[in-house]
């Protein structure tokens, strides 16, 4: 599966985000009404996860992090973790 530009820059300001501000504000910045997030959401969702766990896990941690629900979003990571997503790794 190709992962596109959109998907990369997402999870590259979402780790980011995190690594220098806190989840606090990462989610103060990922604006879920946001139109360009709202486009990269979106996509995520119509990407064929069937047989990988890792990219849905991973898709829905971002999906679960941008709208604020970090519990779920950890336990999403977790998942993907375990079958070495390196994203979800990080």
């Amino acid at each position: 599966m190709k992962i596109s530009l959109s998907q990369t820059l997402l999870s590259s300001a979402i780790v980011i985000l995190l690594l220098f501000a806190g989840p606090a504000q990462a989610a103060a910045s990922a604006q879920p009404n946001d139109p360009e997030l709202q486009k990269i959401l979106l996509g995520m969702s119509h990407a064929g996860t069937w047989y990988h766990p890792d990219l849905e896990a991973e898709f829905s941690g971002v999906h679960a992090y941008t709208h604020g629900h970090f519990e779920d979003a950890a336990k999403f990571f977790l998942k993907g973790a375990r079958y070495a997503d390196k994203f979800s790794q990080l």
